[in-house]
């Protein structure tokens, strides 16, 4: 990764999905996750992988692209036409994990 490259992480901190992503597609994402229905599978500098439940268990990734910020695979249909709920779940559970353990951190 060369100096310009930003993590997933680093990405996720400072890139506003509530911009990128329809209202109603944000907030069914974050309720996914207060649902208990996102498990992170893998992450790394440049991508993050889990799983969804949502009227079955759908794969989604989530990639660091330069000069693009985010960008995210998933196979339901709303993914082809912009930033969907799972992409919006699966980000804002790491969001999460990351703000807990600061908050831990910091007791």
């Amino acid at each position: 990764m060369d100096e310009t490259s930003e993590t997933v992480q680093a990405l996720i901190d400072r890139f506003s999905l509530r911009r990128r992503a329809e209202t109603a597609e944000f907030l069914a994402g974050v309720q996914l996750v207060r649902s208990g229905c996102v498990t992170i599978t893998e992450v790394t500098e440049l991508q993050l992988r889990a799983s969804v439940s949502d009227h079955g268990l759908l794969e989604v990734t989530v990639l660091a692209h330069d000069g693009d910020g985010l960008v995210g695979r998933c196979a339901c249909e709303m993914a082809d036409h912009g930033v969907c709920r799972h992409q919006v779940a699966v980000t804002h559970a790491l969001w999460m994990q990351r703000e807990a353990a600061r908050h831990v951190e910091g007791q």
